[in-house]
């Protein structure tokens, strides 16, 4: 019961461990958690396959259909009011299949900056690796990875996200997300609002991701792909309904970048006020393909600069 609830999540996915993950629910009532009450920087709270894990409770709910928009953070400041000593990874949802579910966290204060292992610096919010775990109405919020996927790091799995929002999250690549390896990264519904990175808001590297209803706006890259980067012969981005706004690249696409042998379809989307360093063409500045085999394919999409696609202002009120 809620009277006789745990302390902390780490006792209940501890406990839902022993289970085997499998027809087991957490429920998390608002609060601040986080992964460890040591420095141990190693340490995320790591969630078992299967598993659906719930956030935002108040705290008298019987019904998951009671539950409100209660703020639940998992945070990794794990150390001193500085972010230098924070969690690694905040959460890890590694080797979990699509049965697993995370709903209804805030996910901030990762920063995933050790120089040790292979895998080391790579996912300062959520680390899934062989996962096609589901991610639904989570906020991804001022995390930090000095490689790749500042809030998420996908390698080698399928995930889906659905519902999130990603904020201020910072990466060499992949700022928001870097997904990488033979599954398919899809997201729904998602906006992505003030990254900061050198390659993608969302990278691909050898994979191929589905975003349908996306929102990018106000985000950063030093390098290609202010929106999205996709690289690798094996990459095949698809955006379907998405919106992508006022981004910005040092070098190449403000918008979406593909390049050695990777290739984009965008349908039925906007693409407009997007800026890039290099190339005086608009359409450079909004999508760009590079090297051999490269292509993006446009279809129904308005695009600033119109080749191959529609033309006419989407007047925004405000982009």
């Amino acid at each position: 019961t809620w009277t006789d609830a745990f302390k902390s999540p780490i006792t209940a996915l501890n406990t839902a461990r022993w289970s085997g993950g499998a027809n087991t629910e957490v429920w998390v009532a608002n609060g601040f958690y986080e992964p460890t009450t040591t420095t141990d920087r190693w340490i995320s709270f790591d969630v078992p396959n299967k598993l659906h894990f719930f956030g935002g409770f108040e705290g008298d709910e019987t019904s998951i259909d009671q539950r409100g928009f209660n703020l639940c953070y998992l945070n990794g400041n794990i150390g001193g009011s500085g972010s230098s000593d924070n969690a690694y990874t905040v959460l890890d949802a590694s080797l979990t299949d699509s049965d697993t579910l995370i709903d209804g966290f805030r996910i901030h204060n990762g920063r995933n900056d050790d120089g040790g292992p292979s895998d080391a610096n790579k996912g300062g919010g959520l680390r899934l690796q062989g996962s096609s775990a589901v991610v639904r109405n989570c906020n991804f919020v001022d995390n930090y990875a000095s490689n790749s996927g500042g809030a998420v790091y996908s390698d080698a799995g399928a995930p889906t996200f659905v519902d999130c929002f990603f904020y201020q999250n910072e990466a060499f690549e992949g700022s928001a997300i870097h997904h990488s390896g033979n599954g398919m990264l899809r997201m729904y519904n998602c906006e992505f609002a003030d990254q900061n990175g050198f390659e993608g808001t969302v990278e691909l590297d050898n994979a191929d991701a589905m975003l349908v209803g996306c929102y990018f706006h106000g985000n950063y890259a030093g390098g290609e792909g202010g929106a999205v980067k996709a690289a690798g012969a094996n990459s095949l981005v698809t955006l379907v309904n998405c919106t992508i706004g006022n981004n910005f690249a040092g070098q190449d696409a403000g918008g979406v970048y593909v390049e050695s042998g990777a290739d984009a379809v965008i349908k039925n989307s906007i693409l407009w006020g997007n800026e890039s360093g290099f190339g005086g063409e608009v359409l450079d500045q909004q999508y760009a393909a590079s090297g051999s085999g490269s292509n993006v394919t446009v279809t129904t999409t308005t695009v600033q600069g119109g080749a191959g696609a529609i033309g006419a202002n989407p007047m925004f009120v405000d982009a």
